[in-house]
């Protein structure tokens, strides 16, 4: 190929190790033709080389699927369906397909809207009144319904108990922002009480506190973004629908976020073992954020540098700490039991008058 600006030659290459026999068709089942062209560019020669696959009559067929096999690939094509609903549609499908799974957490964000929701599986042959009013929450909503068996709904959530409900969200988790907060935080009409968790990551424990949140008043709920745990289908299945009335604001730097809160008058109070002081002696009828740490390690040393102050519970029995959820849920009663208080002070007893 030497002397020539511009030479081709076709080469053709067998995927076989053995020598192709042009009688057995079954050795040409792919025949790559390398087209190698060089082109001078001074005293270097660069060789240019491009794969055609061409597929000839005489392919080999394919071994054929047993019943076991058969019956898997249709399952799998049949659940992979039910979990992107209606592609034919021209539905948009950019955006992640998440299940919301049990009764409390559909109805719930059907109640608020229903903000992206695709499609409703329920479990067929179900007239109790809960069933009834999602149904019609949905169809308000113009969701599409689908009745489905069980093992369906049991395939689609994993086996997670999902009390015969699945719904199918593009945009499952409200885009709370971490400005969010500053802006939560200047129309409120009473003192803020908020939860601040530091690095949970274990998703029944999140929902646990979104829903000792709801419970307690609490108006948001902060986590970092990183290394913690998000809005996922088993937060939203254990937080029984708090998670679509308790703002999730995720933030990327936490430490900043408690110097944020301290300058727009909200006390931070950090929940530790080792503190000197017990919570039940802080006065929290004013705008606080509870501060609790993760599971591992609980606070992170600088967490802890930048609360306000720390404050412990009680503990009289034999173990050291309690559950990161169990701790929320008394440390955010305690603050609405001192503001109930602080409300509705007690009325002053009639002396008895003297004999």
């Amino acid at each position: 190929m030497e002397g020539s600006e511009n030479q081709e030659q076709l080469r053709p290459s067998s995927i076989w190790n053995a020598e192709p026999n042009p009688g057995n068709h079954a050795c040409w089942h792919f025949l790559l033709l390398v087209r190698v062209s060089t082109h001078d560019e001074g005293n270097n020669s660069m060789p240019r080389i491009v794969e055609d696959r061409n597929v000839s009559k005489g392919n080999k067929p394919a071994p054929k699927k047993n019943f076991a096999q058969k019956s898997f690939m249709r399952r799998r094509r049949d659940i992979s369906e039910k979990m992107h609903p209606f592609p034919s549609q021209g539905r948009q499908m950019d955006a992640p397909m998440m299940p919301t799974y049990g009764g409390h957490a559909v109805d719930a964000l059907l109640s608020h809207g229903a903000s992206g929701a695709t499609a409703l599986f329920f479990q067929e042959n179900r007239k109790d009144s809960r069933t009834l009013r999602i149904l019609r929450q949905a169809e308000g909503h113009k969701v599409p319904l689908h009745p489905v068996s069980r093992k369906t709904l049991d395939e689609m959530t994993g086996g997670a108990r999902h009390q015969g409900f699945v719904l199918y969200c593009a945009n499952p988790e409200p885009t709370w922002q971490p400005d969010h907060l500053s802006r939560l935080l200047r129309t409120l009409s009473e003192p803020a009480l908020l939860l601040v968790l530091d690095g949970v990551q274990d998703p029944h424990n999140l929902g646990a506190c979104l829903r000792s949140a709801d419970g307690a008043g609490a108006h948001a709920v902060v986590s970092p973004r990183d290394r913690a745990a998000g809005l996922t289908p088993t937060v939203r299945k254990v937080a029984c629908g708090a998670s679509e009335s308790v703002p999730l604001i995720r933030i990327v730097n936490l430490a900043r976020t408690l110097d944020e809160l301290r300058n727009a008058g909200v006390a931070t109070i950090g929940l530790s073992g080792e503190a000197d002081e017990s919570l039940y002696e802080i006065d929290m009828t004013g705008p606080a954020a509870l501060v609790l740490g993760g599971e591992e390690r609980g606070l992170r040393r600088l967490t802890r540098a930048n609360c306000d102050r720390l404050a412990r519970l009680p503990m009289l029995g034999a173990v050291e700490n309690l559950n990161v959820s169990v701790a929320a849920g008394i440390s955010l009663y305690e603050v609405r039991r001192q503001r109930e208080s602080h409300r509705y002070p007690p009325m002053a007893q009639d002396k008895p008058s003297p004999p």
